[in-house]
């Protein structure tokens, strides 16, 4: 009893569960709105209009992966100016953010008008359709790198309007442009407008908070910047590895029918994953913050996790007991046979989810030792299921494993102290 009073208090004084159950309710807001979107426009399109559309957005949202990497950057270190009461360098980052990746859009479109006569061959769209997309992609990281300041300083109430915005302009301004007849420039535009929208209420939100501090010439330890981005790189690419790389292997060297099986599984179990997606936004900062004001901040982690075992045990709960259900709701009853594979998954996955959380942590305490071990096991989880793959069951055994000595190695490398902090 006394560990568990213990522990609640940590939680209690630290906001961790008050702030994340804002930001959850906000990003769930967000997943709901996409989904509509996406069931309202697939039906109005038709298939093959919206087979190109969604193939589009997947483009953008492929190449701007390099966002989450920088959203987990510029929150640490706006967390770090927040805990040192430096408005003048947190108004210092919010120029140099919006000067760096405007930029960074026109790089963006360049490219896209570079290979947007490939790429629009390769995907059977228009010269334009690819420019635009090339543009949406550049605009998604501008808006990542704004939110992260928004994470930074701990606007968890911004950064909640901010999704349930983006969420609702998808689910509505969105499905009319997308089905307006204008082509695939509206629907592009649709599904992106509320993103783009929700960044310049998020860079109004930062301004009117910090636009008036002083002047200061934005300094940074380019070593400390350097070495946070490989963190971050390190960990986003692993989580990609071991969220969809057993996709990938199962279709190689499955048949048709189990590949689209063990997809069905893939996509129920990756629901924990987004479930809990929503922890590392808060727990990045708040961890940070106490880290900078020499504090613990172990409290900031044990609030993570609190939400996201019970999130998970949840998740888990409901495969166990209502998998069928899940799956004929989620794709079909054709799917049903996935059941048996749901609840493994689903653990593999609140593994994941785990793994990711304590990566967070190190990454705000500036503690990276986690990197290769996490890149290592990753890609060895995937060799292991190309060595060994005698049942679709058999492969999700081997997710467990990996993620779960991911989650082991993680664990001892992030609670490590670092060289600066002994």
């Amino acid at each position: 009893m006394s560990f568990v009073s213990s522990l609640y208090e940590r939680v209690r004084s630290t906001q961790v569960v008050r702030d994340g159950a804002i930001v959850f309710a906000a990003s769930m807001v967000l997943n709901v709105g996409a989904v509509v979107f996406h069931a309202i426009v697939s039906r109005k399109l038709g298939v093959a209009a919206y087979g190109a559309l969604y193939a589009i957005v997947s483009l953008v949202l492929l190449a701007g992966l390099p966002a989450s990497i920088v959203n987990t950057v510029v929150a640490k270190f706006a967390a770090e100016f927040r805990a040192l009461h430096d408005d003048a360098h947190v108004r210092a980052l919010t120029l140099t953010v919006c000067k760096v990746f405007s930029a960074g859009v026109l790089i963006y479109v360049v490219g896209g008008v570079a290979l947007a006569g490939a790429i629009g061959a390769f995907l059977h769209v228009s010269y334009g359709a690819v420019v635009l997309a090339a543009l949406m992609a550049g605009a998604l990281v501008l808006v990542f790198a704004l939110r992260g300041i928004a994470q930074g300083t701990q606007d968890f109430r911004g950064l909640a309007e901010a999704f349930v915005m983006d969420g609702g302009l998808k689910a509505t301004l969105g499905a009319v442009l997308a089905t307006a007849k204008l082509g695939l420039a509206g629907g592009i535009f649709g599904f992106f407008a509320g993103t783009i929208l929700s960044g310049v209420y998020t860079m109004w939100r930062v301004w009117r908070r910090y636009g008036r501090a002083p002047h200061a010439d934005f300094r940074v330890d380019v070593s400390r910047v350097l070495a946070t981005t490989a963190a971050a790189s390190s960990l986003s690419a692993s989580s990609a590895i071991l969220s969809f790389g057993d996709v990938v292997m199962v279709k190689h060297f499955f048949t048709a029918h189990d590949a689209g099986v063990y997809a069905a599984a893939s996509l129920a179990g990756k629901i924990l994953l987004f479930m809990v997606g929503f922890a590392p936004m808060v727990l990045i900062p708040k961890a940070a913050y106490s880290h900078a004001r020499r504090e613990n901040a172990l409290p900031a982690l044990s609030g993570a996790m609190l939400m996201v075992f019970v999130l998970s045990g949840v998740g888990l709960l409901g495969f166990l007991v209502a998998g069928k259900a899940i799956l004929h709701v989620l794709v079909g009853p054709q799917f049903v046979e996935a059941a048996p594979l749901l609840p493994t998954y689903g653990l593999a996955m609140a593994l994941l989810g785990v793994t990711t959380v304590v990566a967070s942590y190190a990454i705000a305490l500036h503690r990276f030792a986690f990197s290769l071990p996490l890149v290592v096991l990753a890609v060895g989880e995937i060799v292991a299921i190309g060595f060994y793959h005698p049942t679709l069951f058999g492969v999700v055994t081997i997710l467990v494993t990996g993620n779960a000595l991911a989650l082991v190695a993680v664990s001892i490398a992030s609670l490590r102290p670092s060289h600066e902090e002994r």
